[in-house]
């Protein structure tokens, strides 16, 4: 007997964009491109295919008039006016699972050592941040190793900070420090 999963493929089957269009590539000015022919919204990926048939995803940054800009999420090589675009119908996602530990992921989640696809469950980057009210009591001091952190701002177990500086003011050493000191 065959078991199947009906409320995931119900689920499946709602996700799926049953609707197909294409445009073509317009322009290209730096690093946009100009798009005719699709309708799409602000942060959905669509995907060019240059001259050779290679897709390069891009993402949704912007309208002029009825056409569609898009910025790279790749190399512009071979794109050119005519190329084909393809909306994907879905805002910006990665896939998240335990098989992420120890990869070298690229600025988009796709992991640089070869492997193609990795398993796990899709999540959007635009979406709203954890609620604070919500988030378990942080307990746990952690000491960062930087008097002058330390003293200004303690850091705890859990907690979400930034710490900024300038162009050429230490970034890297900092966290080259903080790391150290939780080794």
């Amino acid at each position: 007997m065959i078991n199947l999963n009906f409320d995931l493929l119900n689920k499946k089957i709602a996700e799926t964009n049953f609707t197909y269009s294409e445009g073509i590539v317009k322009k290209v000015i730096g690093l946009t491109v100009e798009v005719e022919g699709i309708k799409s919204f602000v942060g959905e990926v669509c995907t060019i295919y240059n001259e050779k048939n290679t897709a390069i995803p891009c993402e949704v940054v912007g309208f002029k008039h009825d056409n569609v800009i898009l910025m790279p999420l790749g190399e512009l090589i071979g794109i050119a006016p005519g190329c084909r675009v393809v909306p994907e119908g879905k805002p910006l996602s990665i896939k998240c699972s335990d098989e992420l530990f120890g990869k070298v992921l690229d600025g988009i989640g796709n992991p640089l050592e070869g492997e193609l696809s990795l398993g796990g469950t899709l999540y959007s980057l635009d979406t709203e941040p954890p609620d604070p009210l919500k988030r378990r009591r942080i307990k746990n001091v952690i000491p960062t190793g930087i008097r002058a952190i330390d003293g200004f701002i303690t850091c705890g177990e859990g907690q979400r900070i930034g710490i900024f500086a300038g162009s050429q003011k230490y970034n890297s050493w900092n966290d080259c420090k903080i790391c150290r000191g939780r080794c």
